[in-house]
């Protein structure tokens, strides 16, 4: 799990009295954040003006932003509050994110909050084909503009319709019927038809 919590403080950092290290800056990361706030509360103020933000890209940008400006001074806590966060791209972490043994960044979950960080998208309208066989119509993975190859249903991961059938010994790769090269391209099938049609056509 992985938490960016920053609270944006004077230059000179305060230290603790035990360690005498700077005080964390904490961000805070929660299902109703906005990425528009400072990420200073871990919930909304009572005017909505300010609050956690809502994703991890941003948090990580923000500590950036604070490196920057010469504001590093203290040992970063990003932290997440409970629920499910959906990455819809790689959350990338470059050695300019990094801490220091002084003033580590660390990213995670906010005491006793269960959090969930996945790349898994949610699928929704199943309807039984048969039996125990379920179906479902995903208009964008016909298109081409997704496409997956594991389905997971309450945590167990589920075998996907294939022909010939499922291989137990290959879960992934058995089971299905490839081909392994075509006869003849497309563009090139059109060429010759189009090429015949005229040559019937002129006799």
């Amino acid at each position: 799990m992985v938490l960016f919590f920053i609270t944006f403080v004077s230059v000179k950092a305060e230290l603790d009295a035990t360690t005498n290290y700077p005080r964390e800056i904490n961000l805070y990361i929660a299902k109703n954040g906005d990425d528009k706030w400072s990420g200073k509360y871990p919930v909304p103020n009572k005017t909505g003006t300010d609050g956690p933000i809502a994703t991890l890209s941003q948090a990580r940008d923000l500590i950036r932003e604070l490196k920057l400006a010469g504001k590093f001074n203290a040992p970063i806590l990003v932290l997440l509050t409970a629920g499910t966060y959906r990455l819809g791209e790689t959350f990338l972490l470059e050695s300019q994110d990094s801490g220091t043994k002084v003033n580590p960044i660390t990213y995670s979950a906010y005491p006793g909050d269960k959090v969930i960080i996945t790349g898994s998208i949610p699928i929704g309208g199943w309807k039984i084909f048969r039996d125990k066989i379920l179906q479902v119509d995903l208009p964008a993975v016909k298109s081409g503009a997704w496409h997956f190859r594991e389905l997971y249903a309450d945590g167990m991961k589920q075998i996907r319709a294939r022909w010939p059938n499922f291989d137990k010994d290959d879960p992934l790769y058995g089971g299905w019927a490839f081909i392994e090269e075509t006869l003849i391209e497309t563009s090139e099938l059109v060429e010759k038809k189009f090429s015949l049609s005229k040559t019937h056509s002129n006799d």
